[in-house]
């Protein structure tokens, strides 16, 4: 198993931002996610979409807890993550203060 952490740097006015995959990010099947979203103002709902190197988007979770640590792990949160792909992180209120959220990617590689 491998793993690989993106911070998405909010400003406080800011509902969205995108990250690039890293360019050595592992190839293979995420089994698990952690998302660690802050005491946003408001206490708004997280969104995160993931996307894979040609841009379609291939994976999508809705109503992630403010102020909360959140796994992802049941069937429908499974997903390949492939070099060159990005993650954005919607929220559904700005944060009022310039914070940073995280999300932590589970690889498993395949065996063939």
């Amino acid at each position: 198993m491998k793993w690989f952490t993106l911070k998405f740097d909010f400003g406080a006015s800011d509902t969205t931002k995108s990250v690039s995959f890293p360019d050595n990010v592992p190839a293979g099947i995420c089994r698990l996610t952690k998302v660690k979203a802050p005491d946003f103002t408001g206490t708004p709902t997280h969104t995160i979409d993931v996307y894979d190197s040609v841009q379609d988007k291939i994976y999508t979770k809705a109503s992630i807890a403010d102020n909360a640590i959140t796994l992802l792990n049941a069937a429908t949160d499974i997903f390949p993550i492939i070099p060159g792909g990005k993650c954005v992180w919607t929220a559904t209120g700005a944060p009022g203060t310039a914070m940073s959220c995280y999300v932590t990617f589970f690889i498993f590689e395949e065996n063939h």
